[in-house]
């Protein structure tokens, strides 16, 4: 694949790095290749932290690094073959994840930190939607009952208040 200036600089970058782009612009691609530019100079895969915005995303990225390290591999010998080859599967393990996924990480590795118990857990998505409604629900009962007048005007203005 050829890359455009702006996809090179990033790749290329040293020190942190925020890929920001429309979907479909390549941000993957150029993660990947600059995760294996980094590995491939040395720097160990368990020593990154990659974050995206969606699991797919996550996954996706994973699967491609390491592909890309094990394609690297295939073409070496000897000692970098080695090298690439563990860090092909080092992958499984890297620190590639959501940033909500991550937080949840750091939350649970330091739960005492922040006063919480060991038994502390994050909402799934079926809890989380579980809660957006009833706190939607809450909020509007309570938007009823001490304003009705502005709760009406709301309904009125979405059609209906599931559109709410």
């Amino acid at each position: 694949m050829s890359f455009t200036e702006a996809q090179i600089a990033a790749i290329e970058k040293n020190g942190n790095l925020i890929v920001s782009a429309a979907a479909g612009a390549g941000k993957t691609t150029v993660l990947t290749e600059r995760v294996y530019r980094l590995v491939a100079e040395g720097v160990p895969i368990d020593r990154m932290l990659v974050l995206t915005f969606t699991r797919a995303a996550a996954g996706e990225m994973k699967t491609r690094i390491s592909k890309r390290l094990s394609k690297a591999a295939y073409g070496a010998s000897g000692a970098r073959a080695a090298y690439l080859r563990e860090q092909a599967a080092a992958v499984a393990n890297a620190n590639i994840s959501t940033i909500d996924a991550f937080c949840a990480k750091v939350v649970f590795r330091h739960f005492f930190r922040v006063g919480l118990t060991p038994s502390v857990k994050t909402l799934d998505e079926t809890e989380t939607a579980v809660l957006r409604a009833e706190t939607r629900g809450a909020a509007l009962d309570r938007l009823a009952a001490e304003l009705p007048a502005d709760y009406r005007t709301l309904i009125v203005a979405f059609g209906s208040e599931p559109a709410l």
